[in-house]
């Protein structure tokens, strides 16, 4: 599956996230929000209907992303409401918790790594700790974000960000068709990303103003 259109996939993560919340948190989202979100996954259907690389294998690897993703994020919600667990500590339970799979993947590779022609060069070492620096704040920032909101509002806002990649990873980086489906699909995609936003701005400007009641 080429990059643009593993992007437009992920977007489905928010309709992963909205069901799994309900069923976690029992917690049913307002009719904007729901609106929201199925306009987001039809423009995913209707973008991937236009893919004429069509690949059944590469679609069911993409479908166990994004249920694997939202699960992820949901548990991390849950980690942050119900147990009080900061984004920091999430991050930090995190990583020990991959320190073995990442040791053993290391382990394995480790030859190839050392036989890897630009490892010692100053501008691979340069790259390399940038990318991981970005890692890091990446990832702290999608805890933080999941703990202070919620896992949907995440991946919502991840539907915006996608939105531009899947733009410019199709004419950088190609391997993609720009046939009307697949345009429609983003831009509707997009849209719902949008009213996502708009929704939980309408939310949270009713609860500011909502008049408190004291208790006789």
């Amino acid at each position: 599956m080429n990059v643009p259109m593993y992007n437009a996939i992920r977007r489905c993560i928010p309709f992963a996230s909205m069901v799994l919340g309900y069923i976690v948190f029992v917690k049913k989202p307002s009719a904007l929000v729901f609106t929201s979100i199925m306009v987001v996954t039809s423009g995913t259907a209707i973008a991937a209907f236009g893919d004429l690389q069509f690949d059944l294998k590469s679609y069911l690897y993409g479908i166990s992303s994004v249920l694997l993703m939202g699960l992820h994020l949901i548990v991390l919600q849950y980690n942050g409401t119900k147990k009080k667990l900061s984004a920091l500590n999430q991050l930090y339970v995190n990583s020990i918790n991959c320190i073995p799979i990442f040791g053993i993947l290391f382990a394995v590779n480790f030859h190839k790594l050392m036989e890897y022609e630009h490892l010692s060069e100053a501008q691979f070492i340069i790259s390399f700790m940038a990318v991981t620096g970005c890692g890091c704040l990446l990832n702290y920032t999608m805890f933080l974000c999941t703990t202070t909101n919620s896992a949907l509002t995440t991946t919502c806002v991840g539907v915006i960000k996608s939105g531009f990649t899947t733009v410019i990873g199709m004419f950088l980086l190609g391997g993609v068709e720009p046939t009307v489906y697949f345009i429609t699909g983003q831009i509707i995609n997009f849209s719902g990303g949008m009213l996502y936003s708009y929704a939980k701005y309408r939310e949270n400007i009713v609860l500011l103003y909502k008049p408190q009641t004291n208790g006789a």
